[in-house]
């Protein structure tokens, strides 16, 4: 839906997207067209600034040199606390997109992507250290971080408590993006609200851009429609429930960290 939003918010905007990557995600090589699909660059993404000093200053320094304050458009999900971060941020019009982080993580275990969790900076609540070493040894610190991270959640016989592991730091990863995230000055549409209703993404970008004329956004098609059903069935399946308290869980325990 991100990519959606971005290409229509570009295209009713009259903006350009780089030629070197698609979706004008400059900060995801797996984006860019040069480099083939897919990347096993996951540890490379989510970078925090106490685990990744040197990749901070280079995103900054790459950003300064290759995001154009005009004429383009730019889209990220693959580095929220860097670009949150970066002084530059502020020279651009900004339209951010939240959803229930729970949808997220389904939508990213669906996939095999667990990127997110080298952000997480703390111990699951409720797993034996021992465990959370053993786990960590196993799987986190792993080069190859996706293709091992699928491997383990896909081998029931490889530990529970790794699986647990990985599950939990994928919240956990997603639950600090989200607190970065809204700290960025800027519009918001919320994923509900748009696959429901276009005109709240024209509704934004009127907001950001008063005086530009712009068209009306259309994307709801037969299609769609029945990819947002399926999601809805999901919504209501018992694993996604499990998986809902363990995201507000996790939230309440870093709320509680927090204060």
């Amino acid at each position: 839906m991100s990519s959606l939003i971005y290409s229509i918010s570009r295209e009713a905007l009259g903006l350009r997207e780089p030629r070197w990557t698609n979706e004008g995600e400059i900060l995801n090589l797996d984006r860019h067209v040069l480099m083939g699909w897919p990347q096993l660059h996951g540890s490379r993404k989510f970078s925090m600034r106490a685990q990744h000093r040197c990749d901070r200053e280079q995103i900054f320094a790459f950003l300064d040199d290759a995001a154009h304050r005009e004429g383009f458009a730019y889209k990220d999900v693959v580095q929220p606390f860097a670009l949150a971060a970066w002084p530059g941020l502020a020279r651009f019009r900004v339209l951010k997109v939240t959803r229930d982080v729970a949808e997220v993580a389904a939508s990213m275990l669906e996939r095999g992507w667990h990127y997110p969790a080298v952000a997480a900076t703390t111990s699951p609540a409720g797993l034996p250290q021992a465990a959370v070493a053993r786990a960590r040894r196993a799987a986190v610190t792993h080069s190859l971080w996706r293709i091992a991270a699928r491997r383990v959640v896909r081998t029931p016989v490889h530990d529970r408590w790794t699986a647990q592991l990985l599950l939990d730091e994928l919240i956990t990863g997603l639950l600090l993006a989200e607190r970065a995230l809204s700290s960025v000055a800027g519009e918001t549409v919320a994923y509900a609200d748009a696959v429901r209703d276009p005109q709240c993404l024209l509704t934004a970008l009127r907001r950001l851009y008063p005086d530009r004329e712009l068209g009306n956004p259309s994307y709801i098609d037969e299609g769609f429609a029945r990819r947002r059903a399926a999601l809805e069935a999901r919504r209501r399946s018992p694993k996604f429930e499990r998986l809902r308290r363990r995201v507000q869980t996790i939230r309440d325990a870093l709320d509680e960290a927090r204060s």
